[in-house]
């Protein structure tokens, strides 16, 4: 068993399906999408989740975003007025002192990034699918996953 200890404060990596893990024993639902980009389909990580963020909810949770290595959250997307689209992330990168001075100076790099930045080969988007917690019957049917296409 895994203790908070040994992995507070370095610099350990933490995938989706760890995040999955942990999230699902909190008794939430989740959702794993996995996304390739190919030629025939460059821009379908990014519609899905301008998708996601235009629903009409009352509770929109955040994105779990992973790829190359390195993982951020996504909060929402900004559609300017020239069409350039943006996606609005807190990147664990990023101290906290430097995106405070970045928004002072009225400069937003580090939590708005282009949606034409995002050319990995693979994504990984982790979601929680329900607010509501899982009844005890329901949570041990989640235990297993299925894959969404």
């Amino acid at each position: 068993m895994l203790k908070w200890d040994k992995v507070k404060g370095t610099k350990k990596w933490i995938g989706t399906s760890e995040v999955a893990v942990l999230l699902s024993f909190f008794k939430l639902r989740v959702g794993i999408y996995e996304f390739k980009n190919t030629q025939n389909s460059p821009h379908q990580m990014t519609n899905w989740i301008i998708d996601y963020f235009r629903q009409d909810r009352e509770f929109l949770p955040p994105l779990y975003l992973q790829y190359s290595g390195h993982s951020i959250t996504i909060v929402g997307v900004e559609i300017g007025s020239k069409g350039t689209s943006y996606i609005l992330v807190f990147d664990p990168a990023k101290s906290g002192q430097y995106i405070k001075t970045e928004l002072g100076q009225s400069r937003f790099r580090s939590v708005r990034i282009p949606i034409t930045r995002f050319n990995s080969s693979e994504y990984q988007i982790i979601t929680i699918k329900d607010p509501t917690l899982l009844d005890d019957l329901a949570w041990e049917k989640s235990k297993s996953l299925q894959r969404e296409f």
